[in-house]
């Protein structure tokens, strides 16, 4: 049955691709059945050098006998004919003018898989083919057939490197299909494969998935939690949110999704109640408070006001002394507020009041951090108080009422002495006084918000009021004091009248205030009043205006404005003495911000810019201790550009002006990186050189040592780069399979230069070294030294071939048979590398130069002057003499022709297969036909 899209596309989002991001089919190619490349000709697209790969294997496959290589050539057909229905489907929903894919092409695929399956059923890794088979079923939709599949590879291959990924899949599909029982199970089986598992987290999200979709609850509760456990086990931070903000999309995603089920379990339950139960049994988690609030916050989205409330308060009750309490008390008043419930928000925001104010035990064992973003709440809440019951109070008259909303006046005024808003609430506080009749203590408070806050906009207001009040004051009848209160109301007056006039000490004063404001980080205002300090006309004392420009600069530096800091600082600088000790601290100060500009434009992606301010410091301020950190960060600016000219001029000019710095040491990485994407192979073979040089790190002086010397041989310059391999395997002879590795590229540059001599002393080199390898040795190693000693065993072959058996034949035999032991013996060496390449070669050239040691003596010059019958003595002496060496020779071709049973069919094999059918034919004719059929069937 084929299922919609949208199902198969739901499988494919599940959390992870269907099949591995790494999955990579078996590299088997023709070339490596055959060692015949294919050619793929240049300006080919991907396309069409996938169709000749797929036409070539075809050949093969037609042209081929059966035999090992069949099934991985049918392997590698299936396996890119997927990947041709992968691209286009990729590049057809990517919006391309691609054909999609038909039915049919997946059946196609489908049938080589199938096919592939049915013909080598003992194929090795035919779990892997079950694996592409499955996946090509999911492609096209057919996931129940993509789940027998995985249940079979399951039952057949317990063992599979797959078999958590299927098991995860499996649950997928079942997952899909509302099968959540069985989906449960095989999520369980993914889950024993522990957390190393890539599947871990997305198994255990499922795994309470499919119990919540069977209305297990509790069940699916503790899979959940045990997922967040692995995600948030720092102490509680209430900043789970925040957390979850950082992560990446995938994970963002899985966490806001298992919150959100959670929300749902629990209101599936018994509410807040069933998560005080939880925790009680389960035991207090970091992320306990936000289960609370994204329940409470899923009852207000369903407009359950009542539950949403008692949900944010549970956990008050729960947990008065979090952090978050007050926050959560806070829910619980815009909850009320939401619901119209005026009764229950004044209420609720009175609670708070008191529980959170600054005189309250809560508050002093608070962090700073969080009395201000509590102290945000409070003052919300104060005023909001205050302001309702001063209004209740004015239509009702009633005392009680004023002294209510004076309470919290007082509250707010006392807990906030430097909120921007505490003069307006204390102003208000003196009106509702002044309301109520209470003159002398309202003139007290608008005397108070006048005087005590500074500058702000009701602060003549305030101090006009205060003179209205004291004047009430004295107008009421019975005070004895009315003389000295009137004092003190003249006295307010010449203080309103001093206060507001342009006095000659305004600039002292504001100068002053300025300073104290920046003291205080209240940037914004410190500016403001110092630049009324420099706007005053006639200007003022040169040192008031210095100061004014010091804190302008400073608040400017402070709010990251350093283009218009370092234009505050310029101004300093010429308002003051270069011999006063502060020139050289104000003239460093402005160097800091051309450095903080470049660090403002690389922050923000600007990087050319960051490069220009970096650069530009050294101009202005070349002997700055800043200087080199400047210069570097232009490096790495440069870098992120990709101009590797200037980033490379850059970087030596740091080494060459800076060789002591701390940072010098990081140089020949960063030039190693530049000159390699500039293409300057062997300067950046210099820089691994110093890294490997410098590296205390074993590891990274290996490596570095090795990419040098690669380098140097990229850059054909072949005297560093044999110093660089041999320099590499005396200091570092393990592992000794690299170390052969480097003897083989110095032989190969030697080979690739035409010295000859050289070559074949480095190919002595590697034979010798690699005998001497003991249990160090690797197939690798064995195959270097084997490729090496059938290297230098050839000459001696052709030497050996060279030689003809001339009169006086005991010479010319001595010579002979003196180089053949030479030959036997090379090749012999050979075979106990049992490297089956050249195993089979050796094999082939022993049995030659028996077979040719006999022809030779056959053909061998005869003796002059002999009588006819002495000839054919003579002749059948030599044919005695030569026929112990061919029936050597075809002894050992047999040998070499038995390997097919083994499975070697190579080109040595098929060689003495044919000398054999001409140093016997009737025999070995219709036994190489009975070989090559065999060898088909197999």
């Amino acid at each position: 049955m084929k299922w919609p899209c949208y199902i198969c596309m739901a499988l494919l989002a599940s959390g992870c691709s269907f099949f591995r991001d790494d999955y990579k089919p078996e590299p088997a190619t023709i070339a490596s059945i055959e060692n015949k490349p294919i050619t793929i000709e240049k300006g080919g697209t991907l396309d069409s050098t996938r169709k000749q790969a797929v036409q070539s294997y075809r050949k093969f496959l037609n042209s081929a006998q059966q035999n090992r290589y069949h099934a991985e050539a049918m392997r590698r057909i299936a396996d890119l004919e997927l990947e041709d229905l992968e691209e286009r489907a990729a590049r057809y929903s990517g919006g391309a003018n691609e054909k999609s894919t038909r039915p049919a092409d997946y059946e196609k695929v489908v049938k080589l898989y199938t096919s592939m399956l049915d013909k080598h059923p003992d194929y090795p890794d035919n779990d892997g083919v079950l694996y592409q088979l499955a996946r090509v079923y999911e492609q096209s939709g057919e996931i129940e057939k993509a789940l027998g599949v995985f249940d079979r590879m399951i039952g057949q291959y317990p063992g599979s490197k797959y078999l958590v990924e299927v098991q995860f899949r499996r649950g997928e599909i079942l997952f899909v299909l509302r099968k959540y029982k069985k989906a449960y199970a095989a999520y369980a089986a993914v889950l024993k494969g522990g957390r190393e598992t890539p599947f871990y987290l997305r198994a255990l999200y499922k795994h309470g998935w499919s119990e919540f979709k069977r209305s297990r609850f509790e069940n699916a509760l503790t899979s959940f939690f045990r997922l967040l456990d692995i995600k948030f086990t720092d102490k509680d931070t209430g900043k789970i949110e925040e957390e979850i903000a950082y992560l990446s999309r995938g994970e963002k995603e899985l966490m806001q999704d298992t919150f959100r089920v959670i929300s749902l379990s629990f209101s599936y339950l018994d509410g807040a109640r069933s998560i005080g139960e939880f925790f009680k049994s389960y035991g207090h988690r970091p992320y306990e408070y936000q289960v609370y609030r994204n329940l409470g916050n899923l009852y207000m989205k369903q407009e359950r006001i009542r539950d949403a409330a008692d949900t944010y308060n549970a956990f008050v009750r729960i947990q008065p002394g979090h952090r978050l309490a007050p926050d959560f008390q806070s829910e619980v008043i815009n909850a009320y507020k939401k619901g119209g419930f005026l009764s229950l928000t004044l209420k609720a925001k009175e609670e708070f009041a008191e529980r959170y104010n600054k005189n309250s035990r809560y508050w002093q064992v608070q962090s700073d951090k969080d009395k201000e973003r509590i102290a945000r709440l409070l003052r919300t809440h104060l005023e909001d108080l205050a302001r309702y019951y001063h209004a209740q109070a004015q239509k009702q008259k009633k005392s009680a009422l004023y002294q209510h909303a004076a309470r919290w006046y007082r509250l707010f005024v006392d807990s906030f002495p430097k909120d921007p808003k505490t003069p307006l609430m204390n102003f208000l506080l003196a009106e509702l006084l002044f309301e109520s009749g209470d003159y002398l203590t309202a003139a007290n408070e608008y005397e108070k918000t006048a005087y005590h806050y500074g500058t702000h906009p009701g602060q003549v207001e305030a101090a006009y009021a205060s003179l209205l009040a004291m004047k009430n004051y004295e107008k009421k009848p019975g005070k004895s004091n009315r003389e000295r209160f009137h004092a003190r109301t003249i006295e307010a007056g010449i203080r309103f009248a001093d206060t507001f006039p342009t006095d000659k000490n305004v600039a002292g004063v504001l100068t002053s205030v300025a300073e104290d404001l920046f003291r205080r980080k209240q940037l914004d205002r410190a500016e403001k009043i110092a630049r009324r300090v420099i706007d005053m006309q006639p200007p003022v004392k040169k040192n008031l205006r210095r100061t004014a420009w010091t804190v302008i600069a400073h608040s400017q530096f402070e709010n990251r404005q350093y283009a218009q800091a370092e234009q505050g600082y310029i101004q300093v600088l010429r308002l003051t003495s270069r011999k006063e000790k502060k020139y050289a601290q104000v003239h460093e100060r402005m160097i800091a911000t051309i450095y903080k500009q470049g660090e403002q434009s690389r922050d923000n992606n600007n990087y050319r810019e960051a490069v220009r301010h970096f650069m530009r410091l050294g101009v202005v301020s070349p002997r700055s201790k800043v200087r080199p950190m400047a210069e570097y960060d232009a490096a790495i600016s440069l870098i992120i550009l990709k101009d590797w000219k200037q980033a490379a001029r850059v970087l030596e000019n740091f080494r060459r002006r800076y060789p002591k710095h701390t940072l010098a040491k990081t140089i020949p990485g960063k030039l190693a990186l530049v000159y390699l994407n500039s293409k300057q192979h062997g300067r950046a073979a210099a820089e691994m050189e110093r890294i490997a040089n410098s590296s205390k790190n074993p590891k990274i002086a290996r490596e570095s040592r090795w990419q040098a010397a690669e380098l140097y041989e990229k850059a054909d310059n072949t005297a560093r780069a044999i110093s660089a391999y041999i320099n590499y395997y005396k200091k570092f002879p393990r592992p000794f399979e690299r170390a052969m590795e480097a003897r083989n590229h110095i032989a190969g540059i030697y080979k690739k230069t035409g010295k000859r001599k050289k070559y074949k002393n480095w190919l002595h080199n590697i034979v010798l070294n690699e005998k001497k390898g003991g249990r160090q040795r690797t197939a690798r190693t064995r195959y270097l030294g084997a490729s090496a000693a059938y290297i230098l065993a050839e000459p001696k072959y052709t030497a050996f071939k060279r030689i003809r058996l001339t009169v006086p034949l005991r010479r010319s035999l001595k010579r002979k048979k003196k180089s053949m032991k030479k030959a036997l013996k090379a090749y012999e060496n050979i075979a106990r590398y049992k490297v089956s390449a050249f195993t089979t070669a050796a094999t082939y050239r022993i049995g030659e130069i028996y077979n040719q040691f006999s022809k030779d003596l056959i053909k061998s010059q005869r003796p002059r002057k002999l009588k006819k019958d002495e000839l054919e003595q003579y002749e059948i002496l030599l044919e005695e003499q030569a026929f112990p060496f061919e029936e050597k020779a075809i002894k050992i071709h047999d040998t070499n022709a038995s390997r097919t049973v083994q499975g070697i069919y190579d080109k040595w094999v098929k060689k003495s297969i044919k000398v054999l059918g001409k140093l016997n034919p009737n025999q070995y004719l219709k036994q190489e036909r009975s070989e090559a059929s065999s060898h088909d069937i197999r």
